[in-house]
C-alpha cells in the first residue's frame, strides 16, 4: 500500500503505483472469472463496487502525485497578500516612520 510519506520521493510513489495496478489488475480477472460462474451475479454486485471504490482511491493518490500549482501562480499566492500588507501600512503611514506609537 502506498504510503503518503513516499509522495514526496516520486520515484518509489510511481513504484508503488505500478505495484497497485498490476494488483488491481490480478484482482480484476479474480472478480471476472469467479463471477463467470454465478448465474445470479449476485457475487458481483457485492465485489464491483469496492474493487470500483479501490481504483478511485488509486486515480486520486495517481493525479495528487502529478499535480502541483505552477510556480506563477504559487508565486501569486505568496506575493500579492503581501504587496497588500505593505500597501496599506505605507497608507497608513506605518513604514515611513510616521507612526504614532500610544
Amino acid at each position: 500500500m502506498l504510503n503518503y510519506e513516499l509522495l514526496a520521493d516520486v520515484k518509489a510513489a510511481e513504484a508503488q503505483l505500478a505495484q497497485a495496478e498490476q494488483l488491481q489488475n490480478e484482482i480484476w480477472s479474480h472478480v471476472r472469472i469467479s463471477s463467470s460462474s454465478d448465474t445470479t451475479h449476485d457475487s458481483v454486485r457485492l465485489r464491483l463496487p469496492a474493487l470500483y471504490e479501490m481504483i478511485d482511491v488509486t486515480t486520486a493518490r495517481t493525479v495528487a502525485l502529478h499535480m502541483h500549482l505552477p510556480w506563477p501562480i504559487f508565486s501569486l499566492l505568496v506575493i500579492v497578500p503581501g504587496d497588500r500588507c505593505i500597501v496599506e501600512q505605507l497608507a497608513r503611514g506605518v513604514c515611513d516612520g510616521s507612526a504614532q506609537t500610544s
